[in-house]
């Protein structure tokens, strides 16, 4: 089977989005920044399917915090983009969670499905919304070609 990543994978259209995956016979990364959320919904799809079938990981995708290491999002980034568009210090739009595809290839030995779900509307605060609708967004492409990419030695994915 494959293995997807899903962003906002805890409730709603994600968690729906996961099921599904789920069903047809791939192992699920759930990423939200709700935790009591995600490891209820985790925990519900490891008893309907495998336990090792599905993980949760906290990520807030607008965060630079939880990125799992400053210096290397800065050497991705230059790797992935070239000069162009390399700064000191790493943009907002490349805050979403690294480590989580990185844990995510690493226990599961693939990482095939990138489904970015996470979302928000709010026009009070529409900087976050933006950068959760699309930034984060344009991260997870990028991180996707990183741990997906045919390029890189691995299976390619969608």
């Amino acid at each position: 089977g494959k293995v997807a990543l899903v962003t906002g994978g805890a409730a709603g259209l994600g968690s729906a989005i996961a099921a599904a995956l789920l069903a047809k016979g791939c192992k699920v990364a759930l990423l939200d920044i709700d935790e009591k959320q995600g490891n209820k919904m985790a925990a519900e799809f490891q008893q309907k399917h495998e336990k090792e079938s599905c993980v949760f990981y906290k990520c807030d995708v607008t965060n630079e915090g939880q990125l799992e290491a400053y210096v290397q999002m800065q050497s991705t980034l230059y790797e992935l983009m070239g000069p162009i568009r390399h700064a000191k210090s790493a943009p907002s739009w490349c805050s979403l969670c690294f480590y989580c595809f990185k844990n995510t290839r690493s226990k599961f030995g693939a990482l095939d499905i990138l489904v970015n779900n996470a979302g928000i509307f709010s026009e009070d605060n529409w900087r976050k919304m933006f950068a959760i609708n699309l930034e984060s967004v344009y991260s997870g492409i990028l991180l996707g070609f990183k741990y997906m990419g045919k390029d890189k030695g691995y299976n390619g994915g969608h």
